[in-house]
């Protein structure tokens, strides 16, 4: 798997692997704040996201709007 940690909230993105469909951000107590996941019929960078964290809406988008950004810099290229 791979993670990137927001030091000063506690928060970790997580995901399978670098290049993943699907990630989630995590509180430091362990609690799911956002899910995300790949829209296939749409390809590429559309994704649905889950915010479950209601207190943090706007920083959860940017996050996983950040998160995207870097997984999407460290997919394999293809042959």
């Amino acid at each position: 798997g791979s993670e990137m940690c927001i030091r000063d909230r506690g928060w970790t993105v997580l995901t399978q692997r670098a290049w993943s469909s699907r990630f989630e951000v995590h509180s430091e107590d362990g609690k799911v704040l956002v899910r995300a996941k790949q829209v296939p019929a749409l390809r590429g960078d559309a994704y649905d996201i889950e915010v479950l964290d209601e207190d943090h809406v706007i920083e959860m988008v940017l996050l996983a709007l950040i998160a995207r950004s870097v997984i999407r810099d460290d997919a394999p290229i293809p042959v």
